[in-house]
């Protein structure tokens, strides 16, 4: 491209005959046959910013072995007649995606406004020629239940109920830690608040030795270990140091300054500063060159959790002592119109029926079951998508099982107690949209509560996050942000809002049953509502909630 402003190169990487064949005829001064030992490799270079290559010519060597981000079209000659699994296996070189910073997720699945055009960049094209392939391809996604048809697109709109509107609920609005306040540097430092657990994970290690055969080492128990110094001497901490760099710099800690010394000091047994479960011994006592290179890994993988939450410390901190109330109104974020798309098969049949439940205005009540509705008359807009099959999609996703068990329950346990607790109380709910739109906590972690409830008596107001979630894999102690959640919030709003007649609060639905929870804790429902916040749903009897309103 002589007349070209943009740089352009051309690659050829592959030895088949055919095409050496082919540019040799062609009289293009290509040379095929040359072979250059001492200039490096050309894919080094196609993932700089600068890089003058926009076209990769190969064979083979494009189903595996490199990775680039920059791969937007694919044309493939006589590829793919045969071998379905490699074909999907190139596929997935076009498909990786940096995305914004570096999240790996295309802006679809990202909050906030998005540059014009830009689903066109992250879009994979391909083109082939005397290749069977896409029909292979398809025919694989038909068989592994993936719809190959675009699916159709309906918006259903929401219907606010402007009267609850009207009763002044309010939220807690704190301003984004941005990089107006990430102007002041945040050196690191020990600080108990910021104490963190972690478990390692039960592996079979195989290990091959010249003269030695195969060596097993199964991990068998459980043990509460810190890692010694001495063992700590044997890690590379340059090595760590610049991991926790790129760390720092991937999760855009831009105002966080921390040398070696900290790291060693966060480190040390004697500091308390961390809680860790090993499944063998020799993972806090290196006896060999890789076993060293694995405690290297779980020193990393320690200092980068606790660096997290000293951060998000330190981000509450900087915005608790700017929050302040903010009364709910007609534009909040988490009234959002539902997207709903409809399988292509199934669009012609159902489309013209939703339409009708909308005109209707049935949609908006109980008992749809063409487009399932999780119903409660107090909550602020109608309808509460449920949809349970799998085939459809929503946006914003609809509720899942235990948050539309929550919404029903909770209609029922209002209408049961409104001669008794509810007598002088008036309660509203909303969905809690996740990130970009909703309330949120502990900001790089990103715990966005399902539901905020309001309970109206006289002045007062209480603002309540509830969460439907599974509790198998949460620790429930202090240092589970989630767990102590409303321990922070009730202080929070004694220091910031008593003035107001507001308090905030925080309760877990549990996803896990009883029985389980109380075999691992040790703990009636009593103690798990009372020290914990924690509620466990029992069938048709919505009493379960009574805790939340006492």
């Amino acid at each position: 491209a002589p007349n070209s402003t943009r740089p352009f190169g051309l690659i050829y990487i592959g030895d088949t005959p055919a095409f050496k064949k082919l540019v040799q005829n062609d009289d293009a001064g290509i040379e095929t046959d040359a072979e250059d030992i001492l200039t490096e490799s050309l894919f080094s270079d196609i993932n700089t910013p600068d890089s003058a290559i926009n076209i990769l010519i190969g064979a083979k060597k494009f189903i595996e072995g490199w990775d680039s981000w920059r791969v937007t079209a694919m044309g493939l000659l006589n590829i793919g007649k045969q071998e379905g699994s490699q074909i999907i296996q190139l596929f997935g070189r076009g498909v990786r995606l940096r995305g914004k910073n570096m999240s790996l997720k295309r802006s679809s699945a990202l909050p906030g406004d998005h540059p014009d055009h830009i689903t066109l960049l992250e879009t994979l094209n391909i083109f082939a020629v005397r290749a069977n392939f896409m029909a292979q391809f398809r025919d694989y996604l038909t068989r592994e239940g993936v719809p190959t048809a675009a699916p159709v697109q309906l918006t259903i709109e929401i219907k606010r109920n402007d009267n609850y509107l009207a009763k002044r609920l309010y939220l807690p609005k704190a301003p984004k830690y941005d990089e107006t306040a990430k102007g002041k540097c945040v050196p690191l430092t020990t600080k108990t608040a910021a104490y963190i657990t972690h478990t390692t994970q039960t592996v079979d290690i195989i290990v091959g030795r010249a003269q030695q055969g195969i060596q097993g080492n199964q991990a068998a128990a459980a043990l509460a270990r810190k890692i010694p110094a001495e063992s700590l001497k044997l890690v590379d901490w340059e090595k760590i140091y610049l991991h926790l760099l790129e760390y720092k710099h991937e999760k855009q800690f831009h105002n966080l300054i921390f040398d070696i010394s900290i790291l060693r000091k966060i480190m040390d047994p004697d500091q308390e500063l961390y809680g860790l479960t090993v499944m063998t011994e020799s993972e806090v006592k290196p006896t060999s060159l890789e076993e060293v290179t694995r405690l290297e890994a779980l020193v990393i993988t320690l200092l980068r959790k606790y660096i997290a939450k000293f951060y998000r410390l330190k981000q509450k901190q900087w915005s608790s002592n700017k929050a302040r109330l903010s009364r709910l109104t007609e534009d909040n974020d988490n009234f959002t119109d539902w997207e709903v798309y409809i399988p292509q098969n199934k669009a012609q049949e159902l489309k013209p029926h939703i339409q009708s439940l909308i005109e209707s205005g049935e949609i908006y009540g109980p008992n749809v079951t063409d487009l399932p509705n999780a119903y409660n008359d107090r909550h602020l807009y109608q309808p509460l998508l449920a949809i349970t099959n799998e085939a459809w999609g929503t946006t914003p996703p609809s509720l899942q099982k235990s948050e539309k068990h929550f919404v029903e329950d909770l209609r029922r346990y209002a209408r049961l107690q409104r001669e008794e607790l509810l007598t002088e109380k008036e309660i509203f709910l909303l969905r809690n949209q996740s990130r970009g739109k909703g309330i949120g906590f502990y900001q790089n972690m990103g715990f966005y509560p399902d539901f905020i409830l309001w309970i109206l008596e006289g002045a007062k107001q209480r603002i309540v996050f509830i969460e439907p979630h599974g509790m198998v894999y949460e620790a429930i102690n202090t240092h589970n942000p989630k767990v102590n959640l409303f321990r922070e919030l009730r202080q929070f709003s004694y220091e910031r809002f008593r003035g107001e007649h507001v308090q905030m609060d925080s309760f877990i639905i549990s996803g896990t049953d009883f029985p389980t929870l109380r075999a691992r804790e040790g703990m009636n429902r009593q103690e798990f509502a009372e020290e914990w916040h924690i509620l466990f749903r029992t069938e048709g009897d919505p009493t379960y909630l009574s805790p939340i309103f006492q």
